[in-house]
């Protein structure tokens, strides 16, 4: 716009050169000073520290929640063996150790990849306990507990 008003005459450009000069400025101050940018990056490390580890205990929380109802299938596939094998469950108080092998060969527990399960805590690890299986007088049934450790 400013070419324009130095095309027309020389007696405008007296006039209109301060004109130029006010366009050029206001066009110039389309950026942030330093000041602006440095609060903005401490606002917004500011705002992670406080929200990152806040999804950090919701997603470990989630991992937890998906371990134990994993858990609890793998002990809903240990009633369905022990009704199909009852000869094998102990009848006094000893312990009987049912592997997570013997479920996933059995077809009790599906859905494995490679034949292993995977740890929803940790997905590069697999789970490799068992379910511990006792008979209880007190309460005249069988106690099933999965343990991490065989």
């Amino acid at each position: 716009m400013c070419k324009i008003y130095f095309l027309f005459t020389l007696f405008f450009i007296e006039k209109n050169v301060n004109l130029c000069y006010i366009k050029f400025g206001d066009d110039m101050k389309k950026g942030y000073t330093l000041v602006e940018v440095i609060s903005v990056i401490a606002l917004l490390s500011i705002i992670g520290l406080i929200v990152i580890p806040i999804i950090n205990k919701s997603i470990s929380n989630s991992q937890e929640k998906a371990y134990e109802s994993q858990v609890e299938l793998i002990i809903e596939a240990s009633h369905k063996w022990a009704i199909d094998n009852t000869n094998l469950l102990p009848v006094d108080n000893s312990i009987y150790k049912l592997s997570l092998s013997n479920l996933i060969n059995g077809n009790y527990i599906q859905n494995t990849k490679n034949g292993k399960l995977k740890d929803p805590r940790d997905s590069s690890k697999t789970m490799n306990g068992c379910v511990y299986i006792t008979y209880s007088d007190e309460y005249n049934q069988y106690i099933y507990e999965y343990n991490e450790v065989c």
